[in-house]
């Protein structure tokens, strides 16, 4: 398994080696990256880094955690990344203006290493279900992955996309590129942040996604849908369907067939 990366920041050296050495983040499938005093300090290592989790202090010199959450939430590149705020208990204002901007959660000092722990892990644990659940599930909509309003815009003009030009041969990740105006690194980069797939991944995931529905629809036969998704080899769409959903198209397409029109089954009238 992949491990997550979780970037710490804090002014106090004392409360960064504690967090690092009193929770097990071996255990938990995290590495820390790193960790910095100071907000300026973070958001250099954090755009370095691209970690999977930030958890910062609000209160540190030159730049507090408030303006880098504020900094983070306007960059396309960071956007995405989940920031977990340490906050002085009962810090009811912070906590609000947190959430305002962007926060994912929030743990009060002074606090358990125990419930530090299970919370990292929920939301990383949470955002690879979702994720999941979209992938290996042909219904499951992309808004289900919890993300930004812009990451769901974005991710929503990519399939419109994909889904207008399914049987164009040249789409590929430069052809996406160029139609949204992007550049090739960030496309990759963006997609990957939001989906954890690759470009291409993603591409043939949307293609399977709609051949799903239209098998659902039952109004075309396999061999139609295979051509209508831009696969051009049935055998090969079979396969991909199978790996993608974990049943062949066939069988994919029996159990979501409309059940026939029940006709009345009495007797027919005896002629004298």
């Amino acid at each position: 398994m992949d491990k997550y990366t979780i970037l710490l920041v804090d002014d106090e050296e004392e409360v960064i080696q504690a967090i690092i050495r009193k929770i097990n983040w071996e255990e938990l499938g995290f590495s820390v990256v790193g960790y910095a005093d100071n907000g300026i300090k973070a958001l250099e290592m954090i755009e370095e880094s691209q970690p999977d989790v930030v958890m910062t202090d609000i209160k540190m010199p030159y730049m507090d955690g408030m303006e880098l959450c504020r900094t983070m939430k306007r960059e396309e590149n960071l956007h995405s990344i989940p920031l977990v705020f340490l906050t002085a208990k009962n810090d009811m204002t912070a906590k609000i203006e947190g959430l305002h901007i962007g926060a994912e959660a929030f743990i009060e000092k002074p606090f358990s290493f125990s419930y530090l722990r299970a919370l990292i892990f929920s939301i990383m644990d949470n955002r690879r279900k979702e994720r999941e659940a979209f992938i290996k599930r042909p219904f499951v909509p992309v808004h289900n992955i919890r993300m930004s309003k812009a990451d769901e815009e974005f991710i929503n003009r990519i399939i419109a996309l994909i889904e207008e030009h399914m049987t164009n041969e040249q789409l590929n990740v430069e052809w996406l590129s160029e139609a949204l105006h992007i550049n090739r690194s960030s496309l990759l980069r963006k997609v990957k942040n939001i989906t954890n797939l690759s470009v291409v991944d993603f591409i043939r995931l949307i293609r399977l996604k709609k051949a799903a529905r239209m098998l659902q629809d039952g109004k075309h036969k396999i061999n139609e849908v295979c051509y209508a998704v831009g696969i051009t080899s049935p055998s090969y769409f079979s396969r991909l369907f199978y790996k993608q959903f974990g049943m062949r198209p066939r069988d994919f397409e029996k159990m979501h067939k409309p059940e026939e029109p029940q006709t009345d089954g009495g007797d027919a009238p005896k002629h004298a």
